[in-house]
């Protein structure tokens, strides 16, 4: 009589594994973070403002803001000049929208 060849089809494993629940996509996603894509420091903050360029704010935004303090300063203020802001705004709303304060100086 011949051997008997064990029935393995019940016990085989696919010829290739499912990796597609543990795939990566190719490119990270980058959308949620306010860096800059040119790397000039101008990303746009959570709050809708903009990042100083070498610790100026460009004049399409005016309104300078320290992000410790909450507190947003205008051109012709006191200490507008001298103040190094986090964040820059176009407009006194739109910091207020932010949650900053102006500057009672």
């Amino acid at each position: 009589s011949e051997p008997a060849t064990p029935d393995t089809t019940a016990h085989s494993e696919p010829a290739t594994p499912d990796t597609t629940a543990h795939s990566e996509p190719a490119t990270p996603d980058t959308t949620a973070h306010s860096e800059p894509a040119s790397g000039t420091g101008e990303g746009v903050t959570e709050e809708g403002g903009i990042r100083p360029v070498d610790g100026r704010c460009p004049d399409s935004h005016p309104v300078r803001a320290k992000e410790s303090s909450r507190i947003y300063h205008l051109p012709g203020m006191l200490n507008y000049d001298r103040m190094r802001p986090d964040v820059c705004f176009a407009t006194t709303e739109a910091a207020e929208a932010a949650g900053y304060r102006r500057s009672k100086v």
